[in-house]
C-alpha cells in the first residue's frame, strides 16, 4: 500500500502498452501518474509538474533514456528526482553507463509489477525525506536571518545608550568604547 498519498510518478515510454500497464499499477496503489511518449515531452513535465519519481525508458527514438536522465540532472530544479530506467537492456555496459547519466534505480523488462512497487515506494519516500530536511534548511535560514537582524538591531540599541564621545565629569575625563 501507497504510503505516500499525492506523490505523482512520471512514466516514460515510447509503447503506449508500457505505459498503460505501469499506469494501471501504479494508479491502483494510489499514485497520480503523468505519462510521456518522448524525451522532449518527459523533459517538459518535469519542468511543469515537478514529480516525485521518472520511470524512464532508455531506448526511445529522438532523445534516449541517457540523455533525458542527464539533462534532469543537469537542472537545479529538478537534479533530485529519483529516476528509475526501465530497459531491456542487459549488459553491464548499459547500467554503467545509466548509472553516470545519473539514473537512481534500474528496472528490467520484462518487470514485475511487485518489484516495481517496492522500488517506487522506497525512492519516493527517500525523497520525501530530502524534500522534508530541504524545507528544514529553508526554515532554519530564514530563522538565522531573523536573528541576526534582531542581534543588528540591539547592537545599535545598545550603542545609542553608551555615551558618545569623551565626557569631562568632574575633572575626570570617561571613555567608553563598545563592541558588540
Amino acid at each position: 500500500m501507497n504510503n505516500h498519498p499525492n506523490a505523482r510518478i512520471l512514466v516514460v515510454d515510447d509503447e503506449p502498452q508500457n505505459i498503460r500497464l505501469l499506469q494501471i499499477r501504479l494508479q491502483a496503489d494510489g499514485y497520480t501518474v503523468l505519462t510521456a511518449n518522448s524525451g522532449q515531452e518527459a523533459l517538459k513535465l518535469v519542468q511543469a509538474e515537478a514529480p516525485d519519481l521518472i520511470l524512464l525508458d532508455i531506448m526511445m527514438p529522438g532523445m534516449n533514456g541517457f540523455e533525458v536522465c542527464q539533462q534532469i540532472r543537469a537542472e537545479e530544479t529538478t537534479q533530485f528526482i529519483p529516476v528509475v530506467m526501465v530497459t531491456a537492456l542487459s549488459e553491464k555496459e548499459d547500467r554503467i553507463r545509466a548509472i553516470e547519466a545519473g539514473a537512481d534505480d534500474f528496472i528490467s523488462k520484462p518487470f514485475d509489477s511487485h518489484e516495481v512497487l517496492a522500488r517506487v515506494r522506497s525512492l519516493v519516500r527517500i525523497k520525501r525525506y530530502h524534500d522534508a530536511l530541504e524545507q528544514a534548511n529553508r526554515e532554519l535560514k530564514m530563522h538565522n536571518e531573523r536573528l541576526d537582524k534582531e542581534l543588528q538591531m540591539a547592537s545599535e540599541i545598545q550603542d545609542s545608550l553608551m555615551p558618545q564621545g569623551i565626557t569631562d565629569l568632574l575633572g575626570f575625563r570617561i571613555v567608553s568604547h563598545y563592541t558588540p
